[in-house]
């Protein structure tokens, strides 16, 4: 990754840096810190992975995709290295993609940008980002453990490579295991450290269908915010991007109070307990792993009792189906097991078969399509259409609806390429 880079010009140098990385909640965080920062009046650069619908999705700059004139041009500065490089160890897609990005951001004269990480942090291709304005870490759960170890305290490990000597981090006090991990690297590293649970702490004061009022609180101050994403785990990803931001304003960037109001409430993190009105009303949540599944189950029960009708579940086939059983059983009617549109995803006999083992009777319909028109047709009045387990589903139904004409009108769910 670092020849890849330095053959076209050391790119990700020109842009100062926010790294975020963790199990569950680093988009979330992404998305708010960039956010913040656009309301702040910086030029913000913003990276994700994966995307849900297009793929530009993954590089942004003020919440506008690049578009695919610029996509073109960035991609064959990158291919033009590669055809002239023969290098032992050939860079992967992700290190291509992620050169894009820094391609771009230095290209568009970005003053900030704000990057997800991957898979991991230590090994991660964002991970040449050598001196950060901050890091944030958000919740440590099991996943990806064929890649990253088999405990909480070794993928902690991996998610704590992205913290740098003498840079600031923010990271969360939960699980204790991961948090003892990473306070050991942050010590290590001389890292400047936040924890969220202890210096941070951050509380809902109400709830609505629009979202949160959180208050957050920190050693110098406190915040009241409205937080327009539901979900308790929404909180604590709130308290890391406040502590993200905290440091920033140390560091002199001028980040008003009025800023960072403007910035929470207008963050906008679609397929994440994303509701899409209409008849009947859909419930997107790309929510994939253990740790996702138990902040999907809380979020039924705390805003969606008794409203969630049909599910429509997909789930690629290195997950196992027990904790998506867990969280749906008694939570929603019906069940249809489908497959995502990806070559990696589980057939939808073998995902109801998964289910019904674990205690949750669940039908297969093999194409994605016919599954959702099957929930609409089940659907009583008033109830809600969830689609889960998949990011890459969420992706399909998001443009599906899209299709249909449910976004229409809806500024900020309109795509925003070029």
């Amino acid at each position: 990754m670092r020849g890849l880079l330095a053959r076209l010009g050391d790119p990700h140098l020109d842009t100062p840096v926010v790294h975020v990385a963790g199990t569950n909640g680093k988009g979330s965080v992404t998305a708010l810190v960039a956010s913040v920062l656009q309301a702040a009046g910086y030029r913000t650069g913003r990276f994700i992975s994966p995307y849900l619908e297009r793929f530009n999705e993954r590089i942004a700059i003020n919440g506008r995709e690049i578009s695919d004139e610029q996509l073109v041009r960035v991609a064959a500065q990158a291919r033009a290295v590669l055809e002239d490089w023969s290098p032992t160890e050939p860079p992967v897609e992700f290190d291509f993609i992620t050169a894009l990005g820094f391609l771009h951001f230095a290209s568009e004269q970005a003053d900030i940008a704000v990057i997800e990480v991957g898979i991991g942090g230590r090994y991660d291709s964002t991970n040449v980002i050598e001196t950060p304005l901050a890091c944030g870490i958000t919740r440590i759960g099991l996943d990806h453990q064929a890649i990253l170890g088999e405990t909480i305290p070794e993928i902690a490990g991996e998610k704590a490579g992205i913290i740098k000597r003498g840079r600031p981090v923010v990271y969360l006090a939960e699980p204790a295991e991961a948090r003892q991990v990473l306070a050991v690297a942050a010590a290590a590293a001389g890292a400047p450290s936040m924890v969220v649970g202890e210096s941070i702490r951050a509380q809902r004061i109400a709830a609505t269908a629009g979202g949160q009022e959180v208050l957050v609180s920190l050693p110098n101050g406190s915040h009241h915010l409205h937080l327009p994403l539901i979900g308790d785990h929404q909180i604590s990803n709130l308290g890391v991007a406040v502590g993200i931001i905290n440091f920033l304003r140390e560091q002199g960037w001028e980040i008003s109070e009025a800023a960072l109001e403007r910035g929470v409430a207008a963050t906008r993190w679609p397929g994440r307990l994303e509701v899409v009105a209409g008849e009947p009303t859909f419930l997107l949540d790309g929510a994939h792993n253990e740790d996702g599944l138990v902040a999907l189950a809380g979020a039924l029960e705390r805003w969606f009792t008794g409203r969630i009708g049909p599910a429509v579940v997909s789930q690629m086939g290195d997950k196992p189906a027990a904790p998506l059983a867990v969280a749906l059983r008694g939570r929603v009617g019906s069940v249809i097991a489908t497959a995502a549109p990806i070559p990696r995803a589980r057939r939808a006999t073998e995902l109801a078969a998964s289910l019904q083992e674990a205690g949750l009777e669940a039908e297969a319909v093999d194409d994605w399509r016919e599954a959702l028109g099957q929930a609409i047709v089940l659907a009583k009045p008033g109830e809600m259409v969830l689609a889960t387990g998949s990011l890459y589903l969420v992706g399909a139904v998001r443009g599906w609806l899209r299709e249909q004409g449910r976004f229409a009108g809806r500024a900020s769910d309109a795509p925003q390429n070029g």
